[in-house]
């Protein structure tokens, strides 16, 4: 073996390594508000049905933690249910991976008082789209007044690596203006900050292709 190919061998392994870790996250948002959403009072209380209380999981839990933490950055507080302004409720969804779905979803009809619940699962080969919903109800009249969805696309169906991209994508704004779909870009995971992942650039998504 000549001298000198191992160094350079192990040079080129180490730089296809960093560049495959500092490859970017993208997250693609669509999100439609009712004129004066977050104008006046940010108080609000997640929503979740009796059958989701009783069996809550892991994934469900994290992404409830993660949502109150970046709504408290936006200035958004913690109430009791029948004093909240808003009652928000939480969807996860993964297609093309055998995952379970927790769904928790409000009904403008009763309030959000009871909503609907649904768990099921897939299974399928290729890329897995990973996806997290947040309705804001109005407590006094169940009206919706916020949707926003964050989805990403990857291999991984393990949802624990796009949890806090989508949740940090949903909450990067709050509430998205002017546009319907927006794109959403991280820096790599090892990049990411106490706060969660590094948002790079926020953009409407016809000016980010």
């Amino acid at each position: 073996m000549r001298k000198g190919f191992m160094p350079a061998a192990i040079a080129v392994a180490a730089l296809v390594g960093m560049l495959a870790g500092c490859a970017d996250v993208r997250t693609d948002v669509h999100a439609t508000a009712s004129s004066g959403f977050a104008d006046g009072e940010r108080t609000y209380a997640l929503a979740r049905t009796r059958a989701l209380s009783r069996d809550v999981g892991p994934v469900q839990i994290r992404y409830e933690a993660l949502v109150r933490e970046e709504l408290a950055r936006q200035g958004f507080m913690a109430a009791p249910a029948d004093t909240a302004h808003y009652l928000v409720s939480l969807t996860y969804e993964a297609r093309g991976a055998g995952v379970v779905v927790a769904r928790a979803e409000c009904a403008a009809s009763d309030g959000c008082a009871d909503p609907a619940a649904r768990a099921s699962g897939s299974r399928s080969s290729g890329s897995t789209v990973h996806s997290l919903t947040l309705r804001f109800f109005e407590g006094s009249s169940g009206r919706e007044v916020y949707k926003v969805t964050a989805s990403r696309r990857e291999r991984d169906t393990d949802p624990a690596s796009a949890i806090p991209y989508l949740v940090k994508s949903a909450l990067a704004r709050l509430p998205y203006q002017g546009h319907a779909d927006w794109s959403i870009q991280f820096k790599d995971g090892n990049g990411s900050s106490d706060t969660g992942p590094d948002v790079v650039t926020v953009e409407p998504a016809d000016a980010s292709r």
